[in-house]
């Protein structure tokens, strides 16, 4: 909201006492307020409104939010008989699709696109204001909040999901006779940009790294700092957690009952939102016994307090100094993420069964761990010429 500055009047005083005008010694104050500027909707497009004579822009914000209340109060009286109201078609749809059995996310899903872009983002009233033009440029424009970060453009992935749902309502629509064609098919679809493929470490370059990240603090003479970095590398790589979701790990969420030695992950620390119990390694037992002992952590204390948001800095510095290159000339490139997938496909080429793969990695599907970690690394491609019979 800009704001502009305006005389309102000029005084005069001496020693804080007003006087008249013209006085000889007294002190001129000239008093100023701004004129802000609100945007108000109305048929389905900007009206830019100017507020005037306030002295601060927070009781000028409060005003134009009266007045958009207002304003949409008065919309919504005027057109309250008016079967083309957006809003209410929008829950006629909601309780259409809860009456087919759809999953209860799926319809929150759906809806909450169709409001967004609609309801909350256009703010458009009755269907004759839905505008394809300005939805394309919505969607174009769309960013995704971070805390602590900028926000970050939505992908095209994202985005055709937005699309999808609307030509789904726009579907609805057309077979209960409120539009004569369904205009939502005329949105583009956005092209998706090239995927990152991640590759694997073989298991040199793991120890090789770990053993620099052990050695290497990002401040003169914070060893301490190089040894946690390397025992959440060990973490992530043997428990195959998400790093974000290792960050929040605490110490009372491992079990050291011999012979139970596991990590229990809440519903909210997966991305499955399902609790998962993974045993834990001889050896990362061992060293987060001895972890836990040495910072005298509590149960309700993080197990790694040292890991902030600059880690992906710090690894991406421990790749350069362990001499790993992390870009390949094939595309591929590694990651934070990659201890994940080094994991997982060190299991499969084991030939542990998948479904106990897919429970290990946190995935829903199987089709995700298949499709997306499980690589076939260089000694797996040699090893299975080994199978094939000798010809002549």
């Amino acid at each position: 909201m800009a704001g502009v500055q305006k005389v309102l009047r000029t005084r005069y005083y001496i020693n804080d006492k007003r006087v008249a005008p013209g006085t000889p010694g007294a002190l001129k104050v000239v008093e100023v307020s701004k004129d802000y500027y609100g945007v108000l909707f109305e048929n389905g497009k900007r009206k830019r409104i100017r507020l005037e004579g306030f002295t601060s822009k927070v009781k000028a914000v409060e005003k134009w939010k009266e007045m958009l209340q207002e304003a949409r109060r008065s919309v919504r009286r005027r057109n309250s008989r008016n079967l083309e109201l957006v809003e209410v078609l929008v829950e006629d749809y909601e309780r259409n699709l809860c009456s087919t059995g759809i999953k209860k996310k799926t319809i929150k899903d759906e809806i909450d696109k169709v409001k967004g872009l609609l309801l909350e983002a256009l703010q458009v009233i009755r269907l004759e204001e839905i505008d394809i033009s300005q939805i394309q440029e919505e969607l174009q424009n769309s960013t995704i909040k971070q805390a602590n970060r900028k926000p970050r453009p939505r992908s095209a992935r994202t985005k055709n999901y937005y699309i999808g749902a609307l030509i789904r309502f726009g579907r609805w629509l057309k077979e209960n006779r409120h539009w004569k064609k369904n205009i939502f098919v005329r949105l583009k679809r956005f092209q998706k940009l090239e995927v990152k493929v991640r590759r694997e470490m073989t298991t040199e370059e793991l120890t090789r790294l770990i053993q620099t990240a052990r050695t290497r603090g990002f401040r003169s003479g914070s060893k301490e700092q190089g040894e946690e970095r390397a025992l959440f590398y060990t973490f992530i790589f043997y428990t195959l957690t998400r790093y974000g979701s290792a960050k929040s790990v605490v110490v009372g969420q491992i079990n050291f009952t011999e012979g139970q030695e596991a990590v229990v992950l809440r519903g909210d620390q997966v991305k499955n939102k399902k609790a998962v119990t993974k045993p834990l390694h001889p050896l990362l037992v061992k060293e987060l016994k001895e972890w836990i002992k040495r910072k005298k952590l509590r149960p309700t204390d993080k197990l790694f307090p040292g890991i902030k948001s600059n880690l992906i800095n710090q690894f991406n510095i421990d790749l350069e100094k362990a001499g790993i290159q992390k870009v390949l000339p094939d595309g591929t490139s590694l990651d934070i993420h990659a201890f994940k997938t080094t994991a997982i496909s060190m299991l499969h080429d084991a030939g542990v069964p998948i479904k106990v793969i897919q429970h290990l990695a946190e995935h829903a599907s199987a089709i995700t761990t298949l499709s997306h970690y499980a690589k076939a690394n260089r000694e797996s491609l040699d090893q299975a010429f080994l199978h094939l019979p000798k010809l002549g």
